[in-house]
């Protein structure tokens, strides 16, 4: 039977006797406090009665390999890759592969309109068959030809390099957008000006005062119900005192209606003797008779009279009694009223305190679910940071790969215009048949220019040639799909520490708990650079670098991005201590303060002088005699260097000391 169901029943027995009344209530308090405040209340005692150590403020000691490593990220790309250029403005004709196709060297991938050089073939043969006089028409053809291409680039005309053109400046366009849109969410999250970060950091703040409210809001209700307790028993008391004085009161009334109905019963004997004695004294003859009768009469008058007064002052007494009876009902009411009230208090009170305890689970919960969400958020934050940073590389890629097509096309007009001038002098060299010959073997050569092949085996990963576009310039993009390298950088403050040979741990979200070996095959021996060709401080300075993976048989895929660890020092089978752990004590010895368990459940604190080794950014690795793996270190520990020797509790969680870089 809980406390509410003993309280019930003591109050559905109120005809019990005051002992069973009070025995009831008290039972059911000590239940309630059990069962619901115990933890809370017993927790608070404990903390009062010696020191207590957050479980966030430990960690145990773990024995493994220690690694001091590099974190950074990196993109997946190809080991090998070519471009497929073409220099003929002839319009796509037919494209045979996609994205994705694996080709073989040599391996046709698109043709280009060749209608009208078969056209010119067809025209130069029919020229040579029909007369010399065909060789003028040549001759004004290449003129033209030439003329019309090379007032095309002086004028600044040409549709090909005022497209190269174009493109570089929407590359340039995009990649500063990118810049922009990057640097400026950096500087939003550095200021703390992140509306993401700061309205999660709200909602778990406001949780975290929810907590607490709902605390105190428990602790007030238990006041409440000891309150509406006492005041319970005290107004029960005064209601069976109340009720005494009632009955005493009652008690006397009854009495002193009694008395006086006795009186008037022996008033009404003395009248009826009294009219006896007034006929007996008007019959009587002798005087002697008339003087005993008339005494007899005085003394019932008399006696007549004192009951007359006795009758009145019972009258009185029993005005008295009726109004001392009527105090004590009210008196009884009042104190009815008064025990109604507190009982329904304490009805109240223990209502509220389930209703406590209900929103201390739920604001517990919800502090949870906000701590949840602000860790999502910043790694929201982290994510879309990545983004914007890929974006830049991505739209500088893009940049530098436009001004190569425009580098491109510059040369394929330079060599244009040299075809044209070098058919123009054949022409004139080789007026009539010879001259047709030349140029028909020339013509045949440009035909053969339309067939676009693969200059490697690998995988097609872009593709820019459209069927109906011009066929000049950048037109496939053609890598070794089987064996990777991850374009990354290392920060100026970490160069020192790697070099060609670095072995490199490597993970990605697409490939899930896989993990690659790799190795550091090139650095930069420079600091990246602006499009202005000097080192670039906008951020922290880095270098390009690249690490090859190890394996062909993996997941990985190009563009993909990837997580790196480069290894730069690591020792085996050593224990390792968080870094905020180790302290300076008075004699200058790097010490750790160990937490040893005792048989009465606390722990004693004492100081062990340790052995430094290798420094992780939260790790390092220490060297003592009385040290094993898995006892308890207190972290930040200057703060509890005065409660040396003695005992101490701690939480029922620690958290781990972490093995691993950075």
């Amino acid at each position: 039977m809980t406390g509410l169901e003993e309280k019930t029943v003591q109050k559905e027995g109120k005809g019990a006797s005051l002992k069973q009344k009070r025995k009831w209530p008290y039972v059911a308090a000590a239940v309630l406090l059990v069962f619901i405040a115990a933890g809370l209340l017993l927790a608070k005692n404990a903390e009062r009665a010696v020191l207590t150590i957050s479980p966030t403020d430990t960690a145990k000691l773990v024995r493994g390999d220690l690694q001091d490593s590099i974190s950074t990220t990196g993109t997946v790309e190809s080991a090998k890759s070519m471009t497929v250029y073409s220099t003929k403005a002839y319009t796509v004709q037919e494209v045979l592969v996609e994205v994705g196709d694996r080709v073989e060297e040599g391996q046709l991938l698109c043709k280009l309109d060749d209608q009208n050089i078969q056209n010119q073939i067809e025209s130069q043969q029919a020229s040579l068959e029909a007369s010399t006089n065909s060789s003028n028409a040549a001759i004004a053809s290449a003129k033209d030809n030439y003329q019309q291409f090379k007032e095309s680039l002086e004028k600044g005309t040409n549709a090909s390099i005022i497209s190269a053109e174009n493109a570089v400046t929407n590359a340039l366009n995009a990649y500063q957008t990118a810049q922009q849109n990057y640097d400026r969410y950096l500087a939003g999250l550095n200021a703390g000006e992140n509306t993401t970060i700061l309205a999660q950091e709200t909602a778990l703040s406001n949780a975290r005062k929810a907590v607490e409210k709902v605390y105190e809001a428990f602790d007030d209700a238990v006041e409440a119900e000891e309150d509406a307790a006492e005041g319970f028993y005290d107004a029960e008391e005064a209601l069976e005192e109340a009720e005494e004085d009632l009955e005493k009161e009652e008690k006397t009334l009854k009495k002193l209606e009694d008395e006086q109905e006795d009186c008037e019963e022996e008033l009404e004997d003395l009248k009826k003797a009294e009219k006896e004695l007034k006929e007996q004294l008007d019959a009587a003859a002798e005087e002697a008779e008339k003087s005993q009768i008339q005494l007899q009469l005085s003394q019932v008058q008399q006696e007549i009279q004192q009951k007359n007064l006795t009758n009145t002052t019972l009258a009185q007494k029993i005005d008295q009694a009726k109004s001392a009876c009527l105090t004590a009902e009210l008196m009884v009411a009042q104190q009815e009223n008064t025990y109604t009230q507190y009982e329904k208090a304490w009805d109240a009170a223990e209502a509220q305190i389930e209703a406590s305890v209900d929103a201390i689970a739920t604001a517990e919960e919800n502090l949870i679910t906000a701590q949840k969400q602000y860790n999502a958020a910043l790694t929201s934050v982290d994510n879309l940071l990545a983004d914007y940073a890929k974006n830049v590389e991505t739209t500088y890629q893009a940049y530098q790969t436009a001004q190569a097509s425009l580098t491109a096309a510059k040369v394929s007009a330079q060599n244009q215009l040299q075809t044209y001038e070098n058919n123009l002098n054949s022409a004139y060299a080789n007026a009539g048949k010879g001259t047709l010959e030349v140029s028909l073997r020339q013509l045949q050569a440009e035909l053969d220019g339309t067939q676009i092949t693969a200059p490697m085996t690998g995988t097609v990963t872009a593709v820019y040639a459209e069927v109906g576009s011009a066929g000049s310039g950048l037109l496939f993009v053609i890598e070794d799909t089987e064996n990777f390298v991850i374009a990354t950088s290392v920060k100026d403050y970490d160069i020192t520490s790697v070099a060609l040979g670095t072995e490199a741990m490597i993970r990605s979200d697409a490939t899930g708990d896989d993990l690659y070996e790799g190795k550091v095959t090139y650095l930069a021996p420079t600091a990246n650079k602006t499009a202005m060709g000097v080192t670039d401080t906008s951020g922290d300075i880095s270098f390009d670098a690249d690490v090859k993976v190890n394996s062909r048989d993996t997941k990985l895929r190009i563009g993909l991005n990837v997580r790196l660890e480069l290894i730069v020092a690591e020792e085996e089978d050593v224990l390792a201590a968080p870094y905020d752990a180790i302290y300076q004590n008075s004699q200058g010895n790097s010490c750790v303060l160990i937490a040893q368990e005792q048989e009465d459940g606390l722990y004693l604190l004492r100081e062990e002088p340790v052995e430094l080794g290798l420094e992780t950014d939260l790790d390092i690795a220490v060297k003592a005699d009385g040290l094993t793996d898995g006892m308890t270190v207190v972290c930040s520990p200057e703060q509890y260097l005065q409660y040396i020797g003695q005992k101490i509790a701690i939480g029922t969680a620690t958290r781990q000391g972490l093995l691993g870089g950075k």
